[in-house]
């Protein structure tokens, strides 16, 4: 029940919090980050942990350090320029440090993530069981998603379903993986749904010959995503076991979250 977000300070900082549901009606926190710097949440987990980024605006915008915030207490780590991602139940921190690594941290001890082709490597999801998934340069030319686990000498590629680029969007507790691809013409991208090791199935779209983009999906593997119905105008899906159409509003919409009551 707890919600994180941002607030303008009295000294006219954006500034992140955590608001906790209460039977009066709830109170809001600011979340303890690097001083003299907007803070905004990336991450929040079931405990109430946040990782965040900050960053300031001057003549043009700087970012600054990377914070991880245990849920209570006035303390925080910093984690350098890095950019996180996410985080997890554990308090692991997904991040990475463009383009030269990627990196899962812990409570003041941080994995390097072991690179692949061209070595441009970025993370986009983390399990509670420590598996991450994104998306990597094989070349120039290629991209695809990856999926890695702690202990493993280099991450998988996930391959595409007949083009020269794939995403990793998405990752669950029982390793479901979903993401995006180029299909073989390379105009038209799709959704797809996958475990590691496993090929790609490809969810379709809501309309024959149209383009569909996974963007969350849930621990029972339920993905949800826009596809375009009519080439230019793009609704909601909630993809099961067939693609089923939520509607749109304004002419779009776009998911970007879903629970796992589905």
């Amino acid at each position: 029940g707890k919600v994180a977000g941002i607030s303008r300070t009295t000294l006219g900082y954006n500034r992140a919090f955590v608001w906790t549901p209460s039977a009066t009606g709830g109170s809001m926190i600011e979340v303890p980050a690097p001083a003299g710097f907007h803070s905004q949440p990336v991450g929040l987990n079931s405990s109430g942990a946040v990782a965040g980024t900050t960053f300031k605006y001057a003549t043009f915008y700087t970012a600054g350090p990377s914070f991880y915030w245990p849920g209570s207490g006035t303390s925080f780590s910093d984690l350098g320029t890095g950019q996180v991602v996410d985080v997890n139940d554990s308090g692991q921190v997904l991040g990475y440090v463009y383009p030269t690594s990627a990196f899962v941290w812990k409570a003041g001890v941080s994995t390097t993530i072991p690179t692949i082709g061209m070595g441009l490597l970025v993370p986009a999801d983390l399990s509670n069981t420590g598996q991450v998934v994104g998306r990597f340069n094989i070349d120039y030319y290629n991209i695809h998603a990856f999926s890695w686990k702690q202990g493993a000498a280099a991450p998988v590629d996930l391959g595409t379903l007949g083009g020269t680029y794939s995403d990793a969007v998405a990752v669950n507790d029982s390793g479901q993986i979903a993401g995006n691809s180029t299909l073989a013409d390379e105009s038209i991208t799709h959704a797809y749904r996958t475990t590691a090791g496993k090929r790609m199935t490809d969810l379709g779209t809501l309309s024959p010959g149209e383009q569909s983009f996974a963007t969350a999906m849930n621990k029972n593997g339920v993905v949800v995503g826009m596809s375009s119905h009519d080439g230019s105008v793009f609704r909601a899906f909630l993809y099961d076991v067939r693609m089923r159409d939520l509607g749109f509003l304004d002419g779009s919409l776009m998911p970007t979250g879903i629970n796992d009551l589905k």
